[in-house]
């Protein structure tokens, strides 16, 4: 039985610099629903509890480049998602700002089920596995980074155009890693095998534990 390229990437094994096996045991993933659905309290961005906070790349300014369709096929089009005029994004032309590359260092961050954990702030990289939530990780890392978003883990499209050129970019500091679900699972399960060998055929190659204690956790964002 030949196996799939996700389970054959060395990648997946803790067995590499960096890794060491430790169980230890947080409450954060109740407090956070505690927080959340029976106190009502606002959410706390992680990077609002950075230790450091640096620029990798500035923000610039582009003009959108026209999109690709057949004669005719431009005036049916009454609506798309995430835009109100989609004949003005197909059309192109027009100038987007870019928001700057920005690096957060977060030490003593917790990942557990999909979803990242430090003091009273959290961040989703995919819906959690489980209703119930988690409470214990096995595996600690020195020095992690994080590349990919909840939008990119949902979406085929981002994945590919967003959290693939951030990929680069969070290896340089640190060992990248990402959820340990299949992208894509929840809103489009075919894409996953197309990830999958997308991965397996690039550089792509993070590390995907299931429960994970970076000692310093960089996190990557547009």
């Amino acid at each position: 039985m030949s196996e799939s390229p996700r389970e054959q990437s060395p990648m997946l094994a803790i067995d590499h610099p960096g890794y060491s096996r430790r169980t230890r045991w947080t409450l954060l993933p109740a407090k956070g629903i505690l927080r959340k659905k029976l106190f009502r309290r606002p959410e706390i961005s992680l990077q609002s509890l950075a230790d450091r906070t640096w620029q990798i790349a500035p923000g610039r300014t582009v003009v959108a480049c026209p999109a690709y369709f057949l004669p005719g096929q431009l005036e049916r089009v009454t609506g798309a998602a995430y835009t109100d005029d989609p004949q003005r994004e197909m059309i192109g032309g027009f100038e987007i700002k870019i928001p700057p590359v920005c690096g957060f260092l977060v030490k003593g961050a917790w990942l557990i089920d999909s979803v990242i954990y430090k003091g009273a702030a959290w961040e989703w990289l995919h819906v959690r596995s489980r209703r119930l939530p988690q409470f214990r990780v096995t595996n600690e890392i020195d020095r992690a980074a994080v590349y990919s978003t909840s939008a990119g883990n949902g979406f085929f499209g981002l994945w590919l155009t967003d959290d693939c050129t951030t990929y680069p970019l969070a290896a340089n500091e640190g060992t990248p890693i990402t959820t340990d679900q299949p992208n894509s699972s929840v809103l489009y399960p075919a894409n996953n095998s197309s990830e999958c060998r997308l991965e397996s055929e690039t550089d792509v190659a993070p590390a995907r534990p299931r429960g994970e204690l970076p000692s310093e956790l960089h996190n990557v964002r547009r």
